[in-house]
């Protein structure tokens, strides 16, 4: 790459060595009309008279024409985008008549000749590239143009910008057609008929019947449609923005409802990626609908602008690619108003490849405004034309991973344009979208030199022997395609393949020709005289014998081979003289072996023989592969009918050696078996089976417990050689039955004596089956009473189990540690007792609670609430009062409240209806209990407030 890079920088030094751009256009364009590149890499352009041998070029294709043209909303997509985008360097090797342009370089890339609308455009180039005043480019035309492309060996200084905004692809513009008012036109095509507004110009392109309409064009924005939507902006780095809505005013012109989102669809952004590694131009903005004479055009794109050097100066100076913005309006009346607004052009593509940036760069790829529109009815809103949208932002490309320190890059998307009159509303305009930066950028520079036709060449030597591969080593260019060979070997032979093998009859020397042909109709002839050698080696037609055999062939005439390689025809290859080889497949098979030998000068020779392998396969049968100890197993030979031996082995010492034995194992285990069998050829092969001989098992189960009591949860595992048993089978006595489970887990619902029966099938031995009684116990009944009560002091209570009194196995145990059937209660409480009859156990309780009782509290409050504001509340402090007498008394001795109620509340603090003040009083009370028993009481109390 090095070199080649040098041969450039000197071809350019001589015509642009210190030059100082004075011109405002510092590049020359050409577009290509035809080509010539598999044969001749040539082109033929429009005007070769601005182009001289030695130009740096750069080639590049504008457009594509795949692209989707169905009325649906994808119409304008990019099916593909062939060479679209692509582009490289090189060089003018020559300018021939007829405006034909030779390159000294191979093309790199693939173009699309003439229908991707290749231009080639002449590269400003100097050693120190100084740039004084400002440089833009020829406009786009359709065919060439947008373009500015300047190389400096070691730098580019601007003391000037560089401006192409505008230079892209063009705008849509109106039709100015004074037509009738019709609404709702929703298809994303239409011929110039006023029904649409013309598209802006992408990179792909379709009939002029299809260019009018809301659907984009690639990135060319869409047009507007009836009635007076506006048209949306271009797209590049990023999308357009869609143009705005059309009248809504359905009572005035249009029968039915008025459908919305009529405006034009936004051009799209491009594949500006590192993986594609192609460069664009910006959208144009789609044109708006008109009727009444005043639709505006779109804006243009922006162009492409391709700065190379090592490093770039900038100087404070600007790089701009901007979109044009689309015509505007600035007041209301005739021209602008009521009709469809244009979209924005798209921000162009900047290429920096520097690996240095200094003095400060400013980067613009703006995208353009949409129009700015005016409505003559402006009583209410559904009166409101499209506004159009804004250009999509454009693409900067640099070769660092980052943008440099010192540069700015504005990729911003275009405003969408507004109506003024009506608060600025959009009516559906969008803006563009912002634009994109790539870094790593990977410029297309020319590799090698241009190989002419296909060096056509093939592998010989001095001496060849009778039997030739020719390896053919054609070098072909890029993109060159052979379509035919053809080879004549100089005994009259002839072959079309590309890499041919020939025996030659006998040595000598011959003359031979290949020649190619490709599709382009281009060929080429090469002649090379050759001399060989011969080399006969032999062996047996056909070799019969076992899987295993050696293989001895014998030389004919020539030398003494020192290779000898052998494809015995099985997939299998060895080297090596004798050999020995063994085929895997048993059985009879024959197989064509191949062997190669090779002379000390490269000669060859090939022989081809059959060998017939006649082998026998072992085969047999079992009656079974399972059996119990002491059953017998009945064996069947079914091998080959050629075996004429039989030798058995059963794997437990014994052997026998007829055709089909039988054999009884008399003790379990795993035993292997074999039959080796023979042929006449001695020919042997053995097969093997293994026998499992189990045991015969007991069986037997036993519960979790020992006692068992009704409703209570039991395992039952079974004992037996479970690693000889199929599955296990449960009958519990009492209806259930489980299948395939062991262990169970039950609970019997009521007491009694169950069968329970254990059933186990082994895969080999008969099925065995045990069964025995389980005994479930009930849980025993107990008891006490109800709750009760009693009074202090007085006589005692009886808790007994009256039930289970005469039980013989009843134990009892109380809370209290008695372990009779009965205890003797004095006091309140809660007493539990549990019985316990053959393990199942059952308790319950009594409480007994407190009677005969007054509880006189110390301290009451008055003024609260509840229990606490009375003195001493019968109802809640006591119990079986039959006679009660309180009197209170202040600290003087006075008596302040006395009462007989057995049921009353008591003293509420007060005396003669006046609160007594807080402090501690004396109370007298006498009670007498419904037993009987009569107290006396004399306390204090204090009351609080």
């Amino acid at each position: 790459m090095n070199k080649v890079f040098a041969t450039l920088s000197f071809l350019f030094v001589f015509t642009a060595f210190s030059r100082t751009a004075q011109a405002q256009i510092v590049n020359k364009y050409a577009a290509v009309v035809n080509f010539d590149i598999n044969c001749n890499n040539r082109i033929t352009v429009d005007d070769a008279s601005e182009f001289h041998a030695g130009d740096t070029i750069l080639i590049i294709q504008m457009k594509t024409f795949s692209v989707d043209s169905t009325n649906t909303p994808t119409f304008g997509d990019t099916l593909a985008y062939n060479g679209a985008g692509n582009y490289e360097y090189n060089v003018v090797k020559k300018i021939l008549l007829g405006n034909k342009i030779e390159f000294k370089y191979q093309v790199k890339r693939t173009y699309d000749w003439t229908l991707g609308r290749v231009q080639i455009v002449r590269v400003a180039y100097a050693n120190n590239y100084i740039v004084n005043s400002p440089i833009t480019c020829m406009p786009w035309n359709g065919f060439k143009g947008g373009v500015v492309v300047i190389r400096g060996g070691n730098s580019i200084v601007l003391n000037a910008n560089i401006d192409v905004t505008g230079k892209g692809f063009r705008a849509g513009q109106p039709l100015l057609l004074q037509n009738a008012v019709s609404c709702n036109k929703s298809d994303y095509y239409y011929p110039a008929n006023g029904d649409g507004g013309q598209k802006g110009e992408g990179i792909g392109y379709l009939s002029n019947n299809k260019n009018y309409g809301r659907g984009k064009l690639t990135n060319g924005g869409g047009g507007g449609t009836n009635s007076r939507s506006g048209g949306a902006g271009g797209g590049n780095g990023g999308t357009g923005g869609g143009g705005g809505d059309q009248y809504q005013a359905a009572s005035a012109w249009c029968p039915n409802n008025v459908m919305s989102n009529l405006g034009g669809i936004g051009g799209l952004a491009l594949g500006n990626n590192t993986f594609l590694s192609k460069v664009f131009l910006g959208g144009g903005g789609g044109c708006g609908q008109g009727d009444n004479l005043s639709e505006k055009a779109g804006g243009n794109g922006g162009g492409i602008i391709i700065l190379d050097a090592p490093t770039i100066i900038g100087n404070n100076n600007s790089v701009i690619a901007d979109g044009d913005s689309a015509a505007m309006c600035t007041a209301a009346g005739p021209g602008c108003e009521d009709d469809g607004g244009g979209g924005g052009g798209a921000g162009g593509s900047i290429l920096i490849n520097a690996t240095n940036v200094t003095n400060l760069l400013k980067i613009y790829a703006r995208g353009g405004k949409g129009s700015k529109i005016y409505s003559s009815i402006t009583v209410n809103a559904t009166f409101m034309p499209g506004p159009g949208g804004g250009g999509g932002g454009g693409a900067v490309w640099f070769k660092n991973a980052t943008v440099p320190a010192g540069v700015t890059v504005n990729t911003t998307g275009g405003a969408k344009g507004v109506l003024p009159q009506f608060i600025n509303s959009s009516n559906g305009s969008k803006d563009g979208s912002v634009g994109v930066t790539v870094n790593n950028l990977n410029f297309n520079f020319p590799i090698d030199t241009f190989l002419i036709k296909y060096n056509l060449d093939f592998l010989d030597s001095v001496t060849k022997c009778a039997t030739i591969k020719f390896v053919n080593k054609t070098k072909v260019a890029v993109g060159v395609g052979i379509f035919s060979w053809w080879w004549s070997f100089g005994d009259g032979k002839t072959d079309t393949a590309k890499n041919p093998t020939h025996t030659y009859g006998a040595g000598g020397t011959y003359t031979v020709k290949v020649a190619a042909q490709d599709i382009t109709g281009c060929t080429d002839t090469l002649t090379r005289v050759i001399t060989l050698n011969s080399l006969n080696y032999g062996i047996r037609d056909t070799i019969v014998g076992c899987r295993t055999h050696t293989f001895f062939p014998f030389k004919k005439t020539g030398p003494t081979a020192a290779i000898y390689q052998w494809n015995f025809g099985d997939g299998d290859t060895a080297t090596g003289n004798p050999i020995t080889h063994t085929y895997t497949a048993k059985g009879s098979k024959k197989y064509t072996v191949v062997l190669t030998v090779t002379d000390s000068t490269g000669c060859q020779d090939t022989v081809h023989f059959t060998a017939d392998v006649v082998g026998v396969v072992a085969r047999y049968n079992v009656s079974k592969d399972s059996v119990c100890q002491l059953q017998q197993v009945n064996f069947t030979d079914k091998s080959d009918t050629t075996a004429i031996f039989w030798a058995w082995t059963y794997g437990d010492g014994n052997v026998d050696s007829i055709k089909n034995p039988n054999h009884i194992y008399p003790y379990e285990g795993t035993y292997k078996t074999s039959l080796i069998v023979g042929n006449i050829y001695g020919c042997l092969d053995t097969a093997y089976k293994n026998i499992v001989v189990d045991s015969i098992s007991p069986v037997d189960y036993i519960p979790s417990d020992t006692i068992l009591c009704q409703g209570q949860t039991i395992i039952l595992k079974g004992f037996y050689l479970h690693q000889n048993a199929r599955s296990a089978d449960w009958d519990l006595g009492d209806g259930f039955k489980i299948k395939n489970t062991d262990p169970v887990i039950h609970a019997y619902d009521a007491a009694g004596a169950y069968n329970v029966t254990l059933t186990v099938h082994f895969r080999s031995c008969p099925d065995s089956t045990f069964s025995k009684l389980i005994n479930i116990n009930p849980y025993p009944q107990l008891n006490l009473g109800p709750d009760t009560s009693m009074c202090a002091n007085g006589a005692s209570l009886v808790l007994a189990d009256n039930i289970n009194v005469s039980n013989p196995y009843a134990k009892w145990t109380w809370n209290t540690g008695d372990t009779t059937s009965f205890i003797n209660v004095r006091h309140p409480g809660i007493y539990t007792a549990r019985i316990n009859i053959k393990g199942c156990t059952t308790s319950d309780s009594v409480e007994v609670f407190k009677d005969c009782y007054l509880d006189i509290p110390n301290a009451f409050a008055p003024n609260g609430t509840g229990a606490n504001a009375y003195f001493l509340p019968r109802q809640l402090l006591s119990k079986s009062v039959n006679q009660f007498k309180m009197t209170i008394f202040d600290r003087w001795g006075q008596e302040v409240f006395q009462t007989n109620s057995i049921n009353g509340r008591g003293w509420d603090g007060k005396f003669n209806g006046k609160d007594q003040p807080m402090g501690v009083y004396v109370y007298q009370i006498s009670v007498t209990f419904a037993n009987g028993v009569s107290e006396s009481y004399t306390g204090n109390v204090t009351l609080i407030r």
